[in-house]
């Protein structure tokens, strides 16, 4: 049994199926045990290869699973449009901020434009920083059930 790439795809849940060295020699053959990189997964009996790898899908699909947000069911491409408006936005603000600043400042020639420039690259970090703090609302741990 292989386990489904979409399950694992936060790379703090990596598998590891071992065999179980007091299991193996009680029952007389090898017994396998799954283990998570996470630390976390619960104890199961040991088994074949394919119930460890039943155990461990288990185990992630708990912790991987979908948010019991009201948000999480919005779909892929409204999730985008609002990111994208959400960076716009803040483009949008840092620039008249800076039209603004240039104005009230009595600003002129180059200074104007470095204060432009300052208010357009102040927008850009910050719908950067907004696509990294919503990562986790755009683009989910799961592909779906």
């Amino acid at each position: 049994m292989k386990c489904d790439r979409f399950i694992v795809d936060d790379g703090r849940h990596e598998p590891q199926i071992v065999i179980d060295e007091d299991a193996s020699a009680a029952a007389g053959r090898a017994q396998h045990r799954a283990r998570c990189s996470c630390g976390r997964m619960p104890a199961h009996r040991p088994g074949t290869p394919q119930q460890g790898w039943a155990a461990y899908a288990a185990h992630a699909r708990h912790r991987l699973g979908p948010a019991s947000r009201p948000g999480a069911r919005v779909s892929l491409g409204v999730r985008v449009t609002q990111l994208f408006l959400g960076c716009m936005a803040l483009w949008a603000v840092g620039y008249a901020g800076a039209v603004e600043a240039a104005d009230v400042l009595n600003l002129a020639g180059v200074a104007e434009l470095g204060m432009r420039a300052a208010g357009l690259l102040g927008g850009f970090a910050s719908a950067g920083l907004l696509m990294v703090a919503m990562r986790g609302f755009i683009a989910p741990m799961r592909a779906g059930n």
